[in-house]
């Protein structure tokens, strides 16, 4: 682990925990540029100016680079406020035709970060239900919603419609790609994807396991998240890589949520499905390596 490796992480621990030290010597004529630049890469250029702004003086960077830093992390909020609206204002439009929006990722998690909107924004990734009144119970209808819906974005909103992917169609709001799911994941990417699509989809089958946000619309639940997230995150880590962003994501929202988890349930899963390795291994990289 090089110089600046270690001070992201100090960043990252600094911003999480106000008490933690960073190790003053680890600053001295420290590479600044390199830092911002892999704290760019790795999703967690915000989270570390948090820190810089508790560092004293004379171990910050220098004027020039905090300027710089600064005016990214401006230009990240301002997505991020665009991307709220956007969310809002979409769930909104489908709430008026009838048709619930689950928020997927994103912008729920940032919820859970010290300052929401200094976690970068991406696609907004969504997954549409109905309600129905069913032996005096509300339900959300999930099959085929995603096809009446996608019709109405085309015939309301003049906004074309890509079809082209593995489980989820996508179009662009406002500048912001939107990517509705009809599957969770791709189903067929591993063998026992089809088991963990089926379990996604029984945990929201019915209303009492979301929260629905006052934005109007809805979040998932800590058990839907779990099992969702660790499969998410173990995909990227086995065909591409994970982000200290991403790890983040996992960890804060354990920390807010896990309490609220059904475990009794949720751990026999994760061993059936071969995830309870790496679940146990993302935890103690987030409490051991994060704080």
């Amino acid at each position: 682990m090089t110089t600046s490796d270690q001070i992201l992480i100090s960043l990252i621990r600094k911003a999480l925990c106000i008490k933690y030290k960073i190790d003053a010597c680890l600053l001295v004529d420290s590479n600044w540029e390199e830092v911002t630049v892999a704290a760019t890469v790795q999703g967690v250029l915000g989270l570390c100016y948090e820190s810089i702004e508790n560092t004293p003086a004379n171990q910050r960077p220098n004027l020039d680079c905090l300027m710089k830093w600064f005016g990214q992390v401006e230009y990240m909020k301002a997505c991020y406020d665009a991307h709220r609206k956007a969310i809002t204002e979409l769930a909104q439009f489908y709430n008026e035709h009838g048709i619930t929006m689950m928020l997927l990722k994103g912008y729920g998690l940032s919820l859970y970060w010290p300052t929401p909107n200094h976690r970068p924004v991406g696609d907004i990734d969504i997954f549409l239900l109905k309600e129905v009144l069913y032996n005096s119970k509300v339900q959300l209808l999930i099959d085929g919603i995603w096809r009446e819906a996608d019709q109405m974005v085309y015939e309301k909103l003049g906004i074309k419609i890509e079809s082209n992917h593995e489980h989820h169609t996508c179009f662009t709001y406002k500048g912001i790609m939107v990517e509705n799911h009809y599957d969770f994941i791709n189903v067929r990417a591993h063998k026992d994807a089809q088991q963990i699509e089926d379990k996604l989809k029984e945990l929201i089958s019915v209303r009492g396991e979301s929260c629905l946000n006052s934005s109007g619309f809805l979040l998932p639940s800590p058990d839907f998240n779990v099992i969702f997230l660790i499969r998410h995150l173990g995909q990227h880590f086995a065909g591409e890589r994970v982000t200290l962003r991403q790890l983040l994501d996992w960890g804060l929202f354990l920390k807010n949520e896990g309490s609220k988890v059904d475990w009794k349930k949720i751990v026999p899963f994760l061993k059936q499905m071969g995830i309870w390795t790496f679940f146990n291994q993302t935890n103690a990289i987030c409490e051991d390596i994060l704080g």
